[in-house]
């Protein structure tokens, strides 16, 4: 399995060509199925094979590209730490990213690993952000990390991670009021800014909810809080 993940992260010329498309079809796959669905070698197969730019390739190329993949991907767990190991290779990590997304709810180990990366703003945020979304059930690990970035007065991981949890639809669990209260209450300036934008992303139903803070923000001693929280109270 091993050779399989190095000759996969290690494609060159027309194949890592074909290896990218696939990679497009995968993702149109997601989307089609609201990006919640198990991968499916299946699936990957009925696409591709109606897919007109793969036909620009050497078929019996394109046929041990698609083999390789749906290999890896419908192996079990053993694949995962492979993948989660890549994950600190900076040359490898938004490949290793995408295609622990693509193993669903089955690498759920790697969502600790993932929000890490989510949080910062390296080329890795977004396919880490993707790969999350499609795993799922990571508000565990949404809020730990938030609750973490408000400690390190870290306002840019709040923001990236607070994308993440709407996204995921994780801002209506229980208990995440009480995160952005400690942003909204927390010594940093720039966490306090943070939480009012945050609240100015809610819905007007939610931001009921939010007024109690909201209106303490607006009294804010730092100017860019004042202003943001104004900025949050318009409907």
């Amino acid at each position: 399995m091993s050779q399989s993940i190095d000759r996969i992260f290690n494609l060159h010329g027309p194949e890592s060509e074909v290896f990218r498309i696939i990679i497009d079809i995968i993702d149109r796959i997601f989307m089609d199925l609201n990006n919640r669905a198990e991968f499916s070698a299946d699936m990957l197969r009925a696409y591709c094979s109606k897919a007109s730019t793969l036909r620009n390739y050497d078929q019996k190329m394109v046929e041990a590209t698609i083999e390789l993949v749906t290999s890896i991907l419908t192996e079990d767990t053993q694949i995962i730490p492979l993948l989660i190991s890549k994950l600190s290779d900076y040359r490898d990590r938004v490949l290793a990213a995408t295609m622990l997304g693509w193993l669903g709810s089955k690498a759920h180990a790697a969502i600790p690993t993932l929000v890490g990366h989510a949080s910062g703003q390296g080329p890795a945020t977004e396919a880490a952000k993707q790969a999350i979304l499609r795993i799922g059930q990571a508000a565990w690990a949404i809020t730990a990390a938030l609750d973490d970035s408000i400690v390190a007065g870290d306002d840019g991981a709040f923001r990236e991670l607070y994308s993440l949890a709407l996204r995921g639809e994780y801002t209506t669990t229980p208990g995440f009021f009480r995160i952005v209260a400690a942003a909204a209450h927390s010594k940093s300036a720039h966490i306090r800014e943070a939480a009012a934008d945050a609240i100015g992303q809610m819905d007007s139903v939610r931001k009921e909810h939010y007024m109690t803070l909201l209106n303490q923000l607006k009294v804010d001693p730092d100017s860019n809080v004042r202003r943001s929280a104004l900025e949050a109270s318009r409907w």
